[in-house]
């Protein structure tokens, strides 16, 4: 190959690597700005490694693009003729609403998947505990309704709940006595 083809790759390369750094950022602000739940855990931690690497890739390609330039100009071969593209431009800016319909899309169906989820947990949960969801709904502030009826539904609702099972640490004796 070349130096004109390799200049040629590495500027491409680099051109590349700042355009994704740039949509990657832009995709991180949405996320985060308007608290977008589409990716599970640890966000910020995929974000940081992924920029790293877009900026080893820049970097590589912009060592790659001085070598060879240097190398160019020391030949001095035949001037070249740059085209700009106003056509690449205008794609890449059209991309930033694209990128922000499909994040908002995103988070849409996920937020309506859970919703489902939710409600067929909640109709899982009414229709095989029809009893205690009648006690819970007759709810009474009086001694003999907290002695018969909470710690029963208390505990329905922590095998339920992973979340109340750490409130389980707490001693009803200290109530009912």
């Amino acid at each position: 190959m070349n130096t004109k083809k390799l200049v040629k790759i590495s500027n491409i390369i680099g051109l590349i690597a700042i355009v994704l750094l740039i949509y990657w950022v832009f995709t991180y602000m949405i996320i985060s700005v308007f608290d977008l739940r589409i990716f599970r855990e640890q966000m910020t931690a995929v974000f940081a490694i992924s920029i790293l690497g877009i900026l080893a890739l820049m970097a590589g390609a912009l060592m790659l693009n001085i070598m060879l330039n240097l190398t160019r100009i020391a030949e001095r071969s035949s001037e070249d003729t740059v085209q700009s593209s106003k056509k690449l431009l205008y794609a890449l800016l059209a991309l930033f609403p694209l990128i922000a319909v499909l994040l908002f899309t995103g988070h849409h169906l996920s937020g309506k998947r859970k919703e489902q989820i939710l409600i067929r947990s909640a109709q899982n949960i009414v229709q095989s505990h029809a009893q205690e969801v009648q006690q819970m709904t007759a709810y009474q502030f009086t001694l003999p309704y907290l002695q018969n009826s909470a710690y029963s539904n208390f505990l329905l609702l922590c095998t339920v709940s992973s979340l109340l099972r750490s409130a389980m640490r707490v001693k009803f004796s200290i109530i009912f006595s």
